[in-house]
């Protein structure tokens, strides 16, 4: 049974306190020519990547990564419900074709192939980057859509600084999060922690009920909580010590659909820890990293009315090496993992493991002062596969100051998740036969960045993409018997679209406007029935505003969804939807110290929809934030 006690989050935060006898420290470190700091892109990048940063992180502190990206980028959330499974559908991909990476090392689930979004607060890191479609082979393979990077740096000259928040909200919904960051030039810590508890027992309209009545959802309550510590330790000018850790403790109840009479009776419970210990080197034209990390987690599920119990636990050790170095303008990259997973579940016949290998170099070279040129090739050892050799190239040329020209093109790969080759029961089974999925991507760009009198600076960049994948994994009913469902590589899927976005911000004397617009056209095609793949809209749009005068904030965001079919054929789908959210916040000045009041209202105009068929949304709802911001 879960419990939902506000008295537990504020004896956390009473205990944050204690952190404040700590240090911290950073694995950043920035080289012009490299950009190693996260915190910023290169406009001469000849991929598209989007940097999400503090100003956008700050006001997500109170949530979770899914939010953020549902608002500030062009990108599809697959929700499940409010606090439900939350995936990433980028450029007309899978779930599962979204790499995750944690400080540079792989976090994407090896049984699912995919991750749960929702299950990651943003206080957790300090920047994150969107790697879209092509970009992600430097990250690693199989991101056919695209790659997420969250990472965490240092600022060595900090001595103490740190933020509470506190967070009431509808439906039952309470949430708290800490952070402190203490040290010197030579150490530094952050420690920190998240934890949530809400009942989202809100009420909806049962559309799958004749005379469409009012209902409440029942078993949706839920648990979390969040630790996470870095620490660094600077040697010397040259080498860098730093380790990284972050537990996860999560208690859902899961919800019927609306087609269900039976009440539901499933649980999932999700804990995990990873631990990041890295070695750093920089000399003037080199720098060279080591990194070694081990990742548990371990799922449970359950279903007391249909009796189904299942397990995972899964082991990981990743290891990496990587090194930079500037030979006479040419900027060479190499990069060598060795990763291995264990994992043992009620659903597998016996232990599984698998091991993988992987090497990669890049090339970077300005040809002209005004044409960069990059070129990667990427190769794959899974336990006794070996992948095709996955090039990319890519050229940006800077027709005028400031404007840009994009073009590239790279080959793609994703190899079988562990569910997918080795499930066994509940009415599935996987398939030993499968293929990796592989195909050829091709992106062009323009780039314009655009400053007016240091007052207004305004950004804009539109980006077309074209990609056809062989060997698309689906799970499918049987074809012979029709009594169970299995895997079988069924499609061939072109991608072909576009997404644009404009930026405009304005700061003078105490007052920061900022306007933000993204759109996406995304066609995704089985070039077998020539249908749109489900779930992946057309069509979508995301506004966002926001002012800061003096010591007041308010910000408003519009999100459009087109409808999404539910059905191969596309006779079914669901309706398009559009949300809006609107907050007003105060800040008060403490001495060095600062509070921050903030009222926000969500689906402010208290739209009934579901993002997945079946699976109903809050309506109106309100959040009311605390947040104390305290250095030294």
């Amino acid at each position: 049974m879960l419990s939902s006690k506000p008295a537990i989050l504020l004896f956390l935060l009473g205990s944050i306190p204690g952190l404040c006898i700590s240090q911290k420290l950073t694995d950043t470190i920035t080289i012009s020519e490299f950009e190693i700091a996260a915190t910023k892109v290169s406009v001469e990048a000849p991929y598209k990547k989007q940097i999400l940063d503090s100003s956008i992180l700050g006001h997500y502190q109170s949530g979770k990564l899914s939010d953020m990206l549902l608002n500030e980028t062009p990108v599809f959330v697959k929700s499940y419900g409010s606090g439900s499974l939350a995936s990433l559908s980028i450029r007309g991909t899978g779930a599962s074709h979204t790499q995750l990476f944690w400080n540079g090392i792989s976090i994407t689930s090896p049984i699912l192939g995919q991750n749960d979004f929702s299950l990651l607060p943003v206080t957790t890191f300090d920047a994150a980057e969107i790697h879209y479609g092509l970009s992600s082979l430097e990250d690693g393979s199989g991101g056919l859509g695209g790659a997420l990077q969250l990472n965490n740096s240092e600022n060595w000259n900090n001595k103490l600084k740190g933020v509470i928040n506190i967070g009431l909200a509808s439906f039952g919904n309470y949430s708290g999060n800490g952070r402190v960051d203490v040290g010197n030039e030579k150490f530094q810590l952050q420690s920190g922690f998240s934890a949530n508890s809400a009942k989202n027992n809100f009420e909806y309209i049962n559309i799958a009920v004749e005379g469409n009545p009012k209902e409440k959802q029942e078993n949706g309550e839920l648990a979390q909580f969040n630790f996470f510590q870095n620490l660094y330790y600077k040697a010397n000018q040259s080498n860098t010590i730093s380790l990284k850790y972050n537990y996860l403790n999560s208690d859902r109840n899961l919800p019927k659909l609306v087609t269900s009479e039976q009440s539901s009776f499933q649980n999932l419970k999700d804990d995990s820890f990873r631990s990041l210990l890295e070695w750093s080197r920089i000399k003037s034209k080199s720098l060279l990293s080591l990194k070694f990390a081990y990742l548990y987690e371990r799922l449970r599920y359950a279903d007391s009315l249909s009796h189904v119990y299942t397990k995972f636990e899964i082991n990981s050790v990743r290891s990496q090496v990587k090194y930079k170095y500037d030979l006479l303008g040419w900027f060479i990259q190499a990069t060598f993992n060795a990763d291995i997973d264990y994992a043992i579940s009620t659903n597998y016949s016996d232990e599984i493991s698998q091991s993988k290998l992987s090497g990669m170099v890049s090339v970077r070279k300005k040809v002209a002062e005004r044409l960069l040129f990059h070129g990667l090739v990427r190769e794959d050892f899974i336990s006794s596969n070996i992948s095709p050799l996955q090039p990319s190239l890519g050229l940006n040329y800077e027709v005028l100051k400031g404007m840009y020209i994009k073009l590239n093109g790279a080959r793609s790969y994703r190899y079988p998740a562990l569910n997918e080759l080795y499930w066994n029961g509940d009415g599935s089974i996987g398939n030993l036969d499968l293929l990796p999925e592989s195909g050829w991507n091709g992106e062009s760009g323009l780039m314009i960045l655009k400053s007016i009198k240091e007052l207004i600076t305004v950004s804009t960049e539109i980006t077309g993409f074209y990609s056809k994948i062989e060997n698309w994994i689906l799970w499918t009913q049987d074809t012979i018997s029709g009594s169970f469902w299995t895997t079988e590589n069924k499609q061939k899927v072109e991608n072909k679209g576009f997404e644009t976005s404009l930026s405009i911000k304005y700061k003078s004397k105490g007052l920061q406007l900022d306007a933000n617009m993204f759109y996406a056209y995304t066609s995704s095609i089985d070039e077998e029935t020539r249908k749109q793949l489900i779930y992946v809209p057309v069509h979508s749009c995301k506004l966002n505003f926001s002012a800061v005068y003096r010591k007041f904030e308010a910000r408003f965001n519009y999100n459009f969804t087109d409808r999404r079919y539910i059905a191969t054929d596309n006779n079914w789908y669901m309706p398009n939807y559009s949300l809006s959210s609107l907050s007003i916040g105060k800040q008060v000045i403490l001495n060095k110290n600062k509070l921050l009041v903030r009222f926000s209202i969500h689906n402010l105009f208290d739209r009934q929809y579901q993002a997945i068929a079946w699976r109903p949304m809050p309506g109106r709802n309100y959040v009311l934030t605390l947040r104390y911001d305290f250095n030294k």
